[in-house]
């Protein structure tokens, strides 16, 4: 190892050990889905989802009921992903082997702690996400079937589709992230059969 490497391998180390408070991490967990240019093409899909549901959905007769059944399929979703982002890192966790995090380590982006920090961060918002469901079924469980926000039908009406848009779009944002995250674990494994295959090669031409 070279005195760069070896120099990038400890910053990547120090980095590693999280040092930031509880709220701290949870400010920074948003960030995950900020807009930016890399995540573009979520937000034009999750607003343009959203808009066409939330027109339906709040020009129905009973918008609370239907939206009930909604948000509850929204929630069912929020706890298998969760479960399977659980999963299918834990996997990936068993199956680093030291060659990996030696590889990973001397990365000058710090693939591992990228790696470990949107893991986090994802598991963090769908969490939120499932309490804000929750919640939101909880209430509309509670009023009435013909409520309204207002005196003002076509009033009550637009609030009640512009709320159910931003819940939506948070919705659709964090679902549409997943496809992110297993892009990222898709290569992290591809890195790993890479050396796996690489080690096979060596032992192979070791034993001829």
């Amino acid at each position: 190892m070279t005195d760069k490497e070896l120099n990038q391998a400890l910053k990547n180390l120090q980095e590693l050990i999280d040092k930031r408070k509880n709220i701290e991490i949870f400010k920074d967990s948003i960030n995950e889905i900020k807009f930016g240019k890399k995540n573009k093409w979520q937000y034009l899909l999750s607003a343009f989802l959203s808009v066409i549901l939330a027109i339906l959905i709040s020009n129905t007769e009973y918008t609370g009921v239907t939206y009930v059944e909604i948000t509850d399929k929204l929630l069912d979703l929020s706890i298998a992903f969760v479960a399977m982002i659980l999963g299918s890192y834990s996997i990936f966790q068993a199956l680093m082997s030291p060659e990996l995090v030696k590889l990973l380590i001397k990365s000058d982006g710090n693939l591992l702690k990228k790696s470990n920090q949107s893991f986090l961060y994802l598991v963090i918002l769908f969490i939120a996400d499932i309490i804000l469901n929750f919640t939101i079924i909880c209430i509309l469980k509670v009023l009435p079937e013909d409520f309204l926000l207002f005196e003002n039908v076509i009033f009550s009406n637009t609030i009640a589709m512009i709320l159910i848009f931003l819940h939506l779009f948070f919705n659709f944002l964090l679902i549409l992230e997943v496809i992110t995250f297993a892009l990222n674990l898709y290569r992290m494994f591809c890195v790993y059969n890479t050396l796996q295959a690489a080690g096979s090669i060596v032992d192979d031409q070791e034993e001829k």
